[in-house]
């Protein structure tokens, strides 16, 4: 009913009856727990009680139990293999403590033993700040002596400086000397102290398209130009929608041109966009080989000591042919939520975009560019402190810029159009930010609600709890404005097809308000199907008479507070007793799909049903 994501395969067995055996397996608990002995917390806001996943490297299930404080800030992560003889209970446990600000104070990790019964802790970390700025993280001590986890570098002096911005400028425990910034608080260059630089360059949007690592006379150049990474002027890979195709062999044939051999390399990811196994089909045997797994703590860190094996393409010398062999290497270092993992030099960060992320402490080297939208939070912690439920790709929400650029284009005004049709059906005051669309808070942080002259809050309580979500959502959505094809809403992108809009408002009847077909209403609609909400298209209501599915019967409840003047949705298939527009309006959007080359949408000389929009009221 929520949407949530219960579980990839079947954890509980790779392979069923005479299906192939699945590579990858996973299963998220919210409300329940499989193990309650083993402690958790099940709640029913979206916080996730248990973790479970398999994969085929050793058909081992593992686990994860997490419990939660009363600010939903996670405060352990306890590890076992359930179905051991052995539960290995707690070897990759995670526990955290935080201060009033939602600073981590004190980190406790375990690791490296996964086949005996026994805990080694290699982190027990203290975490010391400023005291003119509280949220600026001065020092990390580490108690044990294992130099896995978070290495501990130094112990003399404080460990990390910051600029007049709150850029970090210096981490003594990586032997980072300097780091410069831009205008964009983005790094141009960081200094070690004996090994070299890396430098970056960005373009006018803060994308960055080079970055150079020199080590002594080494120099390593990776070029990123919109998904295709090169590294030394080589193509290495670009992305396809499921993992990316790898460029195994580039060669000068003497003649002018090049001997390329590309190879499909897929990813299974879990919920949060963690790249958790990387496989592709055998270049001789056709046979489904793994090349990667990658299991992480809660906060990014990636467990070792169990299913490490690394492989990868290889040419087969003198025989233009090419091989997968063991490696210690992978060129494609995408992994924690997807993002980049840096490791030159010992640097150890990932790349979120608009900041850099340190998963050994769980802090970000960098404020948040939003800062001022989570003012109850330290701007430095990492997603709330509740990493296994939020992600951060790059710190934006709902992008209007190039809705923006469609009213500058076409000299309109829809953007403002959707603006005050949502003030009126939310109750919320919208301001647009850096092309972003925000809502109004009060000094506390709490959304700044209109009332009407007899002190009754505004518009719906559904539509309002629906916007608060997408714009705090930390996921980027991308909105535009188009002149066909329709509005839809799909992964992150929505769209509204403005002359369908404009026929629906101008095609209702007297009696009906013709805002529930408006350009508020829509907007909702699309984004209901997109990742920020909902993230699902419409099913079986599309074809099936009188079903009308999970984000109809959303829009419908909005509409229902909104009174009975915005009526109700009925099925795609009510076709045969209901026409929404008038007949001028009807022939418009009949020519509209025409004028698409879509003749199986039209039917009878009516709009075919798949298409139609049919108010009752």
């Amino acid at each position: 009913m929520r949407g949530w994501l219960k579980s990839i395969n079947d954890v509980d067995d790779l392979q069923t009856a005479s299906d192939p055996q699945d590579l990858f397996a996973f299963k998220l608990n919210y409300n329940t727990l499989l193990f309650p002995s083993w402690g958790g917390s099940a709640l029913h806001n979206g916080n996730i009680s248990e973790s479970f996943w398999r994969t085929a490297n050793d058909n081992t299930m593992r686990q994860y139990t997490y419990s939660y404080d009363g600010l939903n800030r996670l405060i352990l992560a306890n590890y076992r293999k359930p179905e051991s003889s052995i539960y290995n209970s707690g070897s990759y446990n995670e526990a955290i403590n935080y201060d009033k600000n939602g600073n981590i104070e004190s980190l406790q990790r375990n690791g490296e033993y996964d086949d005996i019964n026994q805990n080694l802790v290699i982190d027990d970390l203290v975490y010391t700040y400023s005291t003119i700025s509280p949220n600026q993280l001065l020092k990390v001590e580490d108690n044990t002596n294992n130099p896995n986890g978070f290495k501990d570098g130094t112990n003399t002096g404080n460990d990390y400086t910051y600029d007049a911005n709150g850029n970090m400028t210096a981490d003594h425990n990586k032997g980072i000397t300097a780091i410069k910034y831009n205008h964009l608080n983005l790094p141009t260059q960081i200094t070690f102290a004996t090994s070299g630089n890396i430098s970056y360059i960005y373009n006018a949007t803060g994308v960055k398209v080079r970055k150079v690592a020199t080590e002594g006379s080494t120099v390593t150049t990776t070029d990123y130009l919109t998904g295709f990474q090169y590294i030394n002027n080589k193509l290495e890979f670009f992305p396809h929608a499921e993992g990316y195709v790898k460029n195994v062999i580039d060669e000068d044939t003497g003649f002018g041109t090049t001997n390329n051999i590309y190879r499909y390399v897929f990813n299974y990811t879990d919920h949060l966009g963690n790249v958790r196994l990387t496989y592709t089909k055998h270049p001789i045997t056709n046979v489904l080989t793994i090349l990667e797994e990658n299991n992480y703590y809660p906060f990014g860190l990636k467990h070792r000591n169990y299913n490490m094996n690394k492989k990868d393409y290889e040419k087969l010398a003198g025989t233009g042919g090419i091989e997968i062999t063991p490696t210690n290497l992978t060129i494609y270092d995408y992994k924690y939520n997807g993002k980049e993992w840096q490791d030159e030099l010992g640097l150890n960060f990932y790349d979120f975009g608009a900041r850099n992320y340190d998963p050994a402490i769980g802090r970000w080297m960098n404020i948040d560019p939003l800062a001022e939208k989570y003012r109850r939070w330290s701007n430095y912690n990492y997603c709330m402190n509740n990493p296994v439920y939020f992600i951060d790709p790059d710190g934006m929400q709902i992008d209007l810029s190039a809705a923006k650029e469609y009213d500058k284009k076409n000299e309109t005004k829809i953007v403002d159009e959707i603006i005050e049709d949502l003030s009126e059906q939310t109750g919320l005051t919208y301001e647009i930010v850096d092309e972003k669309l925000e809502y109004k808070k009060d000094k506390d942080g709490n959304a700044i609600i209109s009332k009407d002259k007899d002190g009754k809050e505004i518009g719906s309580r559904i539509a309002r709890g629906l916007m608060i979500k997408a714009i705090d959502n930390p996921k980027v959505g991308l909105f535009k404005l188009v002149d066909e094809g329709g509005s839809n809403g799909e992964g992150l992108n929505f769209k509204i097809d403005v002359n369908e809009v404009n026929n629906f408002i101008s095609g209702a009847s007297d009696a009906l308000n013709n805002k529930t077909m408006g350009f508020g209403m829509t907007f909702m609609h699309e984004a209901l199907h997109t990742d920020l909400l909902y993230g699902e298209a419409h099913g079986s209501e599309s074809v099936k008479w009188g079903e009308t599915g999970r984000i109809v019967n959303t829009m419908n409840s909005i509409r229902k507070e909104l009174g009975s003047s915005y009526g109700q949705r009925l099925s795609y298939l009510s076709f045969n007793s209901f026409i929404p527009f008038d007949l001028e309006n009807k022939n418009y959007v009949l020519n509209h799909m025409k004028s698409l080359q879509q003749p199986a949408l039209v039917k009878l000389n009516f709009l075919y049903p798949r298409e139609g929009k049919f108010i009752k009221f």
